[in-house]
């Protein structure tokens, strides 16, 4: 099957969550045969070939968020001439099978618009819930559109929901969750029993992720500060806005430790020490890959009850799920996993079969059953 994935950027181009898990399904579709066409935005034209997958890039005024206001994202994309003239003749010569569109905005309006006038059917998954439009005029244009798509997935029911009960993709033939992917790892087997047998008194938590208010490390911090007196230490991967308020609150700190931003290998190996990792959103996060990066290096979770992730967590057995800026519940399960040292390593045991149901294997099966649907019901 020849199938054209569109997302707003692609690698090397990578911003998010988004953007690892089109690469991933890119990637695992042209290992079962397909050929896979990947269209995106960027502020050069070029084709090429990365991993197998056919990139073709195409300049847009978009890229990099040079234009700003939603409506102006959305109107650029749909009644840009020069840029529909130029997707139309792309999906023409490329002429796909089925389409996969990844991003509300950017490239997938106009995409939509062209696939229906050369009958190619479109599958679209909701990766990008905080893209929702908030004008009243944006959200009648978005829902219009979004009827062209003959079948619509998500990576959680939450997402999946939020939009089909506001009016969304209301013509589409099937409404699907279809979780995001990890590779499978080679040393699984390894991983998981080094965890196991590689324990100590001390507990060492993590923070992976973005320095800023949204994702609730402030809130963290200032509760971790409060447990100085017990035997665990905090660590926090990533950057962000807040970088400089970090490090000035912790520059007296013992126990809390900022690593920054590090290398995908790098932060491998330092997540060898660590016990559990810890994902304090404030906002509602559609999917919140961390829980897989966490799960796939044999590690337990604890997350706040917003958006898609609490449907990845087993309670008491992957980990724990507590109430956004509720520091009791934090502290409470933060409490746990210092206080029963001997307990709950046996999580593992949960976390390591559970792993199955998110490798890129069975994704690729999940969205060829999609594309086939599209095709049969065009």
């Amino acid at each position: 099957m020849k199938i054209l994935l569109v997302s707003s950027y692609y690698y090397p181009n990578i911003v998010g969550g988004a953007e690892i898990s089109t690469q991933k399904l890119a990637e695992g579709l042209f290992q079962c045969g397909h050929e896979v066409i990947v269209l995106c935005s960027d502020n050069y034209e070029k084709e090429e070939i990365i991993r197998g997958v056919r990139v073709i890039r195409i300049k847009n005024a978009l890229h990099k968020g040079k234009l700003i206001s939603t409506i102006e994202q959305f109107l650029w994309s749909r009644w840009n001439i020069f840029l529909s003239k130029r997707i139309y003749e792309i999906l023409q010569r490329v002429s796909p099978d089925v389409i996969h569109s990844n991003s509300l905005y950017m490239l997938s309006p106009i995409v939509w618009k062209c696939a229906e006038e050369l009958n190619i059917p479109v599958v679209h998954t909701l990766r990008d819930y905080h893209l929702y439009p908030q004008s009243h005029i944006m959200k009648m244009l978005y829902k219009q559109m979004s009827q062209k798509v003959s079948i619509v997935t998500s990576p959680s029911y939450f997402t999946l929901k939020f939009f089909c009960k506001k009016g969304y993709f209301k013509q589409a033939v099937e409404k699907k969750r279809i979780v995001n992917a990890i590779d499978e790892p080679v040393d699984i087997d390894k991983i998981f029993s080094e965890k196991m047998f590689h324990k100590q008194q001390h507990v060492n938590f993590a923070y992976l992720g973005r320095y800023t208010e949204e994702k609730g490390l402030l809130w963290l911090v200032n509760v971790f500060e409060k447990m100085s007196h017990l035997d665990c230490s905090l660590y926090l991967f990533g950057h962000g806005p807040l970088e400089e308020d970090i490090k000035d609150r912790i520059l007296t700190s013992k126990n809390i430790i900022n690593k920054g931003f590090l290398k995908e290998e790098e932060l491998y190996e330092e997540l060898k020490i660590i016990d559990v990792i810890i994902i304090p959103s404030l906002w509602e996060e559609p999917f919140g890959r961390v829980i897989l990066d966490a799960y796939v290096n044999a590690i337990p979770v604890i997350v706040t009850r917003m958006g898609g992730m609490p449907e990845f967590v087993k309670e008491g057995k992957t980990g724990f799920i507590v109430e956004p800026g509720n520091d009791l519940e934090l502290i409470r399960a933060l409490s746990y996993f210092v206080n029963n040292n001997q307990k709950w390593p046996r999580m593992l045991t949960s976390i390591k079969p559970y792993l199955k149901n998110f490798y890129v294997s069975k994704q690729v099966k999940d969205f060829e059953s999609m594309y086939y649907l599209a095709l049969k019901k065009r």
